[in-house]
């Protein structure tokens, strides 16, 4: 990518169109609404901007936190936010507090994609610095295409399908970064020429280079838009249809300790693009890390495995189609180690010589867990260099995280096997408890409970569930819900519920009680019907009262089999028509029907 600006932005924002509604200022808010991310990069100086907003119902406002932005804080995302505002600026309450939280989360993007990759140029600036064959040539038809990156790394799993239409002219100058005006333009233009692209999931929009934008690349993270400002190549159009895709910056980790280089410390600096193994990084052309291709989808849950206990593991090399290619190891301040190996692969993109660093070693990277949309950070266990292009850990050699305690060691390589000792200091710590447990009938033989996940200084790898003092089962560390069914009704039930880690440490136990409902099954017993002549044509028919263990509802009275009428419970008679043959059936509340009375002739 060129040594521009790169801007990374929330779907549907237009920042040249919205006009915040003014505020007064100083005052309590409590806001929900639609989050809006703005990500840039200026790679010149090394610095990464985050620029929050949230659009509610009316207005779009700022938001800033005291530190870091909550997790799952992503574009698209619905959250609540309290705070005090200031202007068309909100200060939220706490970046962990009870305030700002994430309502619902945003939305996903799955599925096949097919691509539209549309040139255009400007009323001042009408040049085609490039054709359509070579832009077509770099996102499709090219060995080395965009096309082609992701489906060596996926395995097939990810053939970009789509096309790519030539030069359109918009009606703008590219005096000013209109980005979003240019792509709305671009697509009337092609619809008026007959184009439908109600078919594409995402849209790459290529110009002219454009001092007016600086950013070499644009896209939304993510999302189904992207910008690429002059002419392309690999890199830049890979790396932002990966943000489109979820996936993040590949960085690194600079440490010290007093002064001096060291591998991991407390003290450390990162480079936002400073991974030299991936795309997302510094690398023209290199796959992917292995966090980022589990979090697309590319590899299967039984290709990850999480360690929570001592010994050796075997870890495949990324690029195979089998086997474990994902190690991860829990830390107590909530991010994971994620261990890759890589091995010489293809022609064009992991095509590392047998003697580079690169193959030679397992790569080490802190991110947080698999479901958030944050940078790797490459850890340089070889500090004593400059570089980190021998940043993993070789055979032979180990590394000791000072947080944790946990050892990795490299104890063989082979051609397509990296095998790793894992040393765990004795866990003696318990998990928290789970927290804002519940319990809901859902039906008279069935209890739901829900809960908030526990922490571990390591890993939780289950929650155990006990019913009345005896254990029912024990679920998988992702579980948050269990349905306890096959219960009996009218019954009291008292639940405990306790997290669990590798070393079976156990948190505080959480107890929760339920109560089934009384299911009635129990029919009335039988009235007995009796009739006698009134007058004329009518006459009185009479019934005995029934009873019942919950309490007789109504009587249902039949003529000649056909229901005539339904009296309430406490109602014996009924004046009927002095012809024909009448029963009469007892019901109770929950529609227990009694055997019909003998019948009685009028």
């Amino acid at each position: 990518m060129p040594s521009r600006r790169l801007l990374l932005l929330a779907p549907l924002l237009a920042l040249a169109l919205v006009i915040p509604v003014p505020a007064a200022a100083s005052s309590r808010v409590d806001l929900v609404g639609t989050l809006q991310l703005v990500h840039g990069e200026d790679f010149d100086t090394g610095t990464a901007i985050y620029d929050y907003h949230l659009q509610t119902g009316r207005e779009r406002v700022q938001l800033k936190f005291a530190g870091a932005a909550p997790d799952g804080f992503e574009n698209g995302a619905t959250v609540r936010v309290k705070g005090r505002r200031d202007g068309g600026t909100v200060v939220a309450d706490g970046a962990t507090g009870t305030g700002t939280q994430v309502l619902m989360s945003a939305p996903g993007f799955s599925g096949p994609r097919k691509l539209a990759v549309i040139l255009l140029n400007f009323t001042n600036n009408t040049s085609k610095p490039f054709t359509r064959a070579f832009a077509n040539g770099v996102v499709f038809s090219n060995a080395n295409s965009v096309r082609a990156y992701f489906a060596e790394q996926s395995h097939g799993g990810m053939i970009l399908q789509g096309t790519t239409f030539d030069w359109v002219r918009v009606p703008y100058s590219n005096s000013s970064c209109l980005f979003g005006e240019w792509a709305q333009a671009a697509k009337a233009a092609l619809a008026l020429h007959g184009f439908d692209l109600s078919s594409y999931t995402n849209f790459m929009y290529i110009f002219p280079q454009s001092n007016s934008c600086a950013w070499g690349g644009l896209g939304y993270l993510p999302g189904s838009e992207t910008w690429i400002n002059g002419t392309p190549n690999l890199r830049t159009p890979a790396h932002e249809l990966a943000h489109n895709f979820g996936v993040h910056h590949a960085s690194t980790l600079r440490c010290t300790v007093n002064g001096v280089r060291v591998a991991l410390s407390r003290t450390c600096t990162t480079n936002e693009y400073g991974d030299p193994f991936s795309t997302m990084g510094a690398a023209g052309g290199r796959h992917e890390t292995n966090l980022a291709l589990a979090q697309m989808g590319y590899l299967p849950t039984t290709a990850t495995r999480t360690l929570t206990a001592s010994g050796s593991y075997s870890l495949v090399y990324s690029s195979a189609t089998w086997g474990t290619r994902v190690l991860r190891i829990a830390r107590p301040n909530g991010t994971w180690f994620y261990l890759e190996y890589r091995r010489p692969y293809g022609t064009y993109f992991d095509n590392y010589a047998s003697t580079s660093s690169a193959v030679k070693g397992v790569m080490i990277r802190i991110a947080k867990d698999w479901t958030a949309i944050t940078e790797t950070l490459l850890i340089d266990t070889v500090p004593s260099t400059t570089t980190f292009a021998d940043a993993p850990l070789r055979l032979n050699y180990s590394f000791t995280d000072f947080l944790s305690g946990v050892r990795i060691k490299v104890a063989a390589l082979t051609s397509s096997t990296a095998t790793v000792t894992v040393t765990f200091p004795p866990d003696t710590t318990a998990p928290t408890a789970p927290g804002a447990v519940t319990a809901t009938v859902t039906s008279p033989t069935a209890i739901a409970l829900r809960w908030t996940a526990g922490t571990d200084n390591r890993a939780v790898t289950g929650y155990r569930i006990w019913r009345n003092s005896v254990l029912v089962t024990t679920t998988a560390a992702s579980a948050v819900t269990f349905s306890d069914t096959g219960l009996a009704d009218a019954t009291a039930y008292l639940y405990t519920i306790r997290t669990v880690d590798g070393a079976g440490n156990l948190s505080p136990a959480v107890t929760v009680s339920a109560t089934t409902p009384f299911v009635d099954t129990t029919a009335p017993t039988i009235p007995v019907a009796t009739i006698t002549a009134a007058h004329g044509q009518w006459a009185d028919l009479r019934w005995s009262a029934a009873t019942d263990d919950v309490g007789v509802a109504s009587y249902r009275v039949y003529r000649d089999g056909t229901l005539l009428a339904t009296t309430a419970g406490g109602t014996l008679t009924l004046h009927v028509q002095l012809q024909g043959t009448y029963t009469v059936v007892a019901v109770d509340a929950a529609g227990n029907a009694s055997v019909a009375s003998a019948p009685v002739t009028a």
